[in-house]
């Protein structure tokens, strides 16, 4: 089912009547999933909700929780984003899920490369991913927040439908509605100024590491130009300081036989961690860091910021892969 779909009965009141809600994606739309939990409890008359955190708490917790009901009384359980579980919690929690039939109703969210094949009866899963119109973010809103959003068109922003004609993600028009619900339609003007901040670009830093650590010039140097300027060069700095001190730990374990990356909470793209590792020793991210240091130095005493840009030219074209270690 299409998150529009999702949204389309829920804003015709249809009940929510199936034991599991599986929403799908590449990325967890938190926004989206804080301000929907409540919507399955007035949707199908439930007694209250109630959110787990898988990561944090026992198995054999979880299996009592949803397996015991008090006075025949349904709940909605909420286990958030199962994707960045590790292996060893991830796959019994999940064989669990696919066999479970109830008392009581619940939703998680997981990516797609985790997903598994089974569909079965009572089981709904929510495919988040698609491209929001404007009409798609007013039934949203109408949703999400049905005592100010009434289908009326005059409560969008101006900015907010020119964006929607390019379509938004489902956290974007979340983020917008609640900017607007806390500042109402007279809250217009401080919209426009802000709207930058609230209605991104249509990129994902998650595809531009992907593309950085596949060294694929092509698909990433379009990417990086388009996103460069969108913000400050401590982020950038930081940002891949990050993902070159993870890449390193990521294949320092790798060469060790440790191909467990669950279990490591990193934030590396998939495509890294399954294939374009090999292609790596740790030096080559040591020899990397040292220069983004150089470049943060710089930047903090005045100079100017083509470091950043010298730094992804020199990784992407394997400059650091050849210095000598």
């Amino acid at each position: 089912m299409s998150i529009k779909k999702f949204l389309a009965e829920r804003a015709a009141g249809r009940p929510t009547k199936d034991t599991e809600y599986i929403f799908v994606g590449e990325a967890y739309p938190w926004l989206f999933c804080s301000q929907i939990i409540s919507i399955f409890v007035k949707n199908a008359g439930l007694s209250r909700a109630t959110v787990i955190d898988a990561g944090s708490v026992e198995f054999s917790e979880i299996d009592r929780r949803l397996g015991m009901s008090f006075l025949g009384a349904q709940e909605f359980f909420w286990l958030g984003d199962l994707s960045k579980l590790s292996v060893a919690v991830q796959k019994p929690l999940l064989a669990f899920l696919a066999d479970y039939e109830g008392p009581h109703q619940v939703g998680f969210f997981i990516n797609e490369k985790n997903l598994g094949k089974q569909q079965k009866p009572g089981r709904e899963i929510i495919l988040c991913d698609e491209p929001l119109s404007a009409v798609d973010a007013n039934v949203l809103w109408q949703v999400v927040f049905p005592e100010i959003f009434l289908g009326t068109k005059e409560l969008f922003p101006e900015p907010f439908l020119q964006q929607a004609e390019k379509g938004v993600s489902l956290e974007q028009a979340v983020l917008n509605g609640l900017y607007v619900y806390a500042g109402g339609v007279s809250g217009e003007k401080a919209y426009k100024a802000w709207q930058h901040h609230l209605i991104a670009a249509d990129h994902s830093l998650f595809k531009m590491a992907q593309y950085f650590f596949a060294k694929d010039k092509k698909l990433f140097l379009p990417l990086w130009h388009a996103v460069r300027d969108e913000y400050p060069s401590e982020f950038w700095v930081a940002y891949w300081s990050e993902q070159l001190w993870q890449a390193h730990a990521f294949v320092t374990r790798a060469l060790k036989g440790d191909l467990a990356p669950d279990k490591k909470g990193n934030r590396l793209p998939f495509s890294f961690m399954q294939r374009d590792w090999r292609r790596y020793k740790p030096h080559e991210f040591t020899v990397a860091h040292s220069m983004l240091y150089g470049v943060d130095c710089a930047l903090k005493n005045g100079c100017g910021e083509a470091g950043i840009d010298l730094f992804i030219l020199r990784f992407i074209t394997g400059s650091f892969e050849k210095s000598r270690q």
